[in-house]
């Protein structure tokens, strides 16, 4: 469905690695859209009062893992700044630690729909000490192509304890950043 939803659709800007299970689908992208590759520089994106970062993998494997290239977005609106972790690979995230990358934020979309594998204790206690108080921590619920659904409890457990709140998305649901707060809606 990517494809036909990327032909009828105006995207700005595509961001993606040149993989060979993408081919067919970057063909059209390139075709009707702006295309930009994943590389190694971070890439800083500023709409109107909104900045948007987009971290760049720090260690790209040797082969077609999707999740080796996953970027790190930063969005940034007045004094609201929202984390997008993706699919963030464990080593890539204690990368980003070793090189003092900012994890502070007021929404964080956890890595790889919750998943223990993904959100290890590194990477929770970075979130932790760059955020005086804990954020909000978006999980969403998931099912892989083999109907294995990635079981969250673990990490929606650990940042409760931590004092944060967290929010199990199984709907669409829209957080409005105004000058100093933000509000949720769904």
């Amino acid at each position: 469905g990517i494809i036909e939803l990327l032909k009828k659709t105006d995207v700005g800007c595509v961001i993606a690695p040149e993989l060979l299970e993408y081919e067919t689908t970057l063909a059209v992208v390139k075709e009707h859209h702006n295309y930009v590759e994943i590389h190694s520089e971070d890439m800083v994106i500023n709409v109107g009062d909104v900045r948007i970062t987009v971290t760049a993998p720090r260690i790209v494997a040797e082969n077609d893992f999707t999740d080796s290239y996953s970027i790190v977005v930063t969005i940034e609106h007045e004094e609201n700044k929202f984390l997008l972790l993706s699919d963030i690979l464990p080593e890539n995230s204690d990368k980003l630690i070793e090189e003092g990358f900012d994890f502070g934020c007021d929404v964080l979309k956890v890595p790889k729909y919750g998943s223990e594998d993904y959100m290890t204790e590194n990477i929770i206690n970075a979130i932790v000490s760059h955020n005086a108080d804990m954020p909000y921590i978006v999980v969403s619920e998931y099912k892989d192509r083999w109907g294995n659904v990635i079981d969250s409890a673990a990490v929606e457990s650990r940042f409760e304890e931590l004092g944060a709140r967290v929010l199990h998305v199984n709907k669409n649901m829209t957080f409005v950043s105004t000058e100093k707060e933000i509000m949720l809606s769904e």
